[in-house]
């Protein structure tokens, strides 16, 4: 009888599939992973502007009692991004409807396109307005 230290074939062969199935998902495990670290990156990449921009919005209107009517639009080149701002009454439904005189909920949303679909991000921020008091 002969005594032979090697795998046979099948062995060999199913050890083989065993490598490129576990191979095959890790691969495709780390592709999804670089391509969530790009849709966060893009985001990312807009935060900022967009929340500048509400903050600015926020100075030149809301401060001033100024009550724009109808949404402001700004196109920003780099990053690229169409950011719109718009203030907004606080709903009869609201939980915070008590709150009418001295809340205003500024909303922006910022809108740009990808190479697959169109992307957006909302932020929405309530900020309290003090009543001015009279001065006898």
């Amino acid at each position: 009888m002969r005594s032979n230290k090697a795998f046979t074939f099948p062995e060999v062969l199913l050890s083989l599939v065993v490598l490129a199935v576990s191979m095959t998902l890790l691969l495709n495990l780390q592709t999804r992973s670089i391509f969530r670290i790009y849709k966060s990156r893009d985001e990312v990449d807009r935060i900022f502007p967009i929340k500048e921009r509400l903050l600015r919005f926020f100075d030149k209107t809301v401060a001033k009692d100024e009550d724009p009517q109808k949404p402001v639009v700004e196109r920003l080149e780099q990053p690229e991004v169409a950011i719109t701002l718009k203030t907004s009454p606080i709903n009869a439904k609201s939980s915070l409807k008590k709150f009418k005189d001295h809340l205003v909920l500024i909303s922006s949303e910022g809108k740009w396109k990808t190479a697959k679909n169109e992307r957006s991000l909302k932020m929405v921020s309530f900020v309290f307005k003090a009543k001015e008091q009279k001065h006898e």
